[in-house]
């Protein structure tokens, strides 16, 4: 009943998102590209490198919000186990506390994924990101955070990880 409740909220987060960028006067201004993560989660840790282990593209609706969707792909092999391919898609809504479109500062991103590995069923996990970015030059910002998560693929216990990786600005 709770997963049912969960693919309810998200389906409706999205569409609400849908429709408020629909009627905004938005711009795509950032890629990023997350390469390094981490996650830990009841004793079991994991360490990716990737390039890129994900893509969002930064729509902002003003100064000091924006919407990333991102997707990422995996296949990952663990001990005698078939290698699985893992597909993931996130909406998050960082909120910029210097208020100049993601280049640097503070942020806060709520946000949720839905992860699909293999055959089950897919996932959805609710959480936030809480990071930082510094201008390497007008067009490019290092980016990391630390990131909080729960829900269907954590059994609703917390998972917790981070990310660094870059922003590339084309405005």
């Amino acid at each position: 009943m709770l997963s049912v409740l969960r693919r309810a909220v998200a389906v409706a987060s999205l569409v609400a998102v849908s429709a408020s960028v629909a009627q905004a006067q938005v711009k795509v201004e950032e890629i990023r590209l997350d390469l390094v993560g981490f996650q830990t989660q009841d004793g079991y840790r994991e360490f990716g490198v990737g390039a890129p282990g994900a893509v969002a593209i930064g729509i902002y609706l003003n100064d000091k919000i924006a919407l990333e969707p991102s997707i990422a792909f995996a296949n990952i092999k663990i001990g005698d186990f078939d290698a699985e391919n893992i597909i993931q898609f996130g909406l998050f809504a960082p909120y910029y506390l210097a208020g100049d479109r993601g280049k640097s500062g503070l942020f806060l991103a709520p946000g949720l994924n839905i992860t699909k590995v293999g055959d089950a069923d897919a996932a959805i996990d609710f959480g936030a990101d809480v990071g930082y970015k510094k201008p390497i030059s007008d067009k490019v910002s290092w980016r990391a955070a630390a990131g909080i998560r729960t829900g269907d693929s954590t059994a609703d216990e917390l998972r917790i990880g981070g990310t660094f990786g870059f922003s590339i600005f084309w405005r």
